[in-house]
């Protein structure tokens, strides 16, 4: 009983492993990938940076 659980637990973490190596991994560095791309289109698209750091006054805020 105690090796049919021990292979089961090792077939168990071969799997696990494999599955972290193939499938999760790549996923992880997909989504990384595509978030910096899409950031990266947003900065680069971005019209004028000049604008975007300028301060617009709101007409409420008057002193």
């Amino acid at each position: 009983m105690v090796t049919g659980s021990l292979v089961t637990s090792s077939l168990l973490g071969h799997l696990i492993t494999r599955l972290l190596r193939y499938y999760v991994t790549p996923l992880i560095c997909y989504l990384i990938n595509v978030s910096l791309r899409y950031w990266f289109s947003l900065v680069t698209t971005s019209p004028d940076p000049s604008i975007t750091l300028q301060y617009i006054p709101d007409p409420k805020d008057k002193f």
